[in-house]
């Protein structure tokens, strides 16, 4: 800003300066740094507002993130649980899909439990010279017993096209 030798405005500046001195005696900041900060508040205010948007922007990324895990972990469980008894399948992984004991399951197809025994269907059926379709009916006849059922698919309710 130019001078025009107005003293009027000298005294506004002045008096702004005081005002400035006033409000940051408390501060460490040197007094000659006060007058250069004449646009002091708006700059601080706006780094804040940028702040919180990040955070929020952040939480809202994290939560995201957090609950899409959750849904598709349960989603996997569901598709597993609702998924007929196949030969592929090992007596532990339908136990603890099943959320029952596998103890109960080996009885029912004549076996004694084995802690570690990952073998499918298939090979104990093959081992035990038994029809697969047999076993899976044995291990089916337990889940329903131990209270646990496959859900039957509803026919779609409505007019028939």
């Amino acid at each position: 800003m130019a001078c025009t030798g107005d003293g009027h405005q000298a005294q506004v500046f002045h008096r702004a300066g005081e005002r400035l001195r006033a409000r940051y005696s408390e501060s460490a900041v040197p007094a000659r740094e006060i007058d250069s900060r004449r646009g002091y508040d708006e700059i601080v205010e706006r780094p804040s507002r940028l702040l919180i948007l990040a955070v929020a922007f952040c939480v809202a990324i994290a939560g995201t993130l957090i609950f899409g895990f959750r849904a598709g972990r349960h989603a996997r469980r569901l598709h597993f649980e609702n998924e007929p008894i196949r030969p592929w399948m090992s007596v532990p992984f339908i136990a603890h899909t099943h959320h029952i004991p596998s103890a109960i399951l080996y009885h029912a197809i004549g076996l004694e439990p084995q802690p570690h025994d990952r073998r499918p269907l298939r090979a104990i059926a093959r081992e035990e010279h038994r029809p697969v379709e047999d076993m899976i009916r044995d291990v089916e006849r337990a889940l329903a017993s131990a209270g646990h059922t496959h859900p039957t698919p509803e026919p779609p309710r409505g007019k028939a096209p």
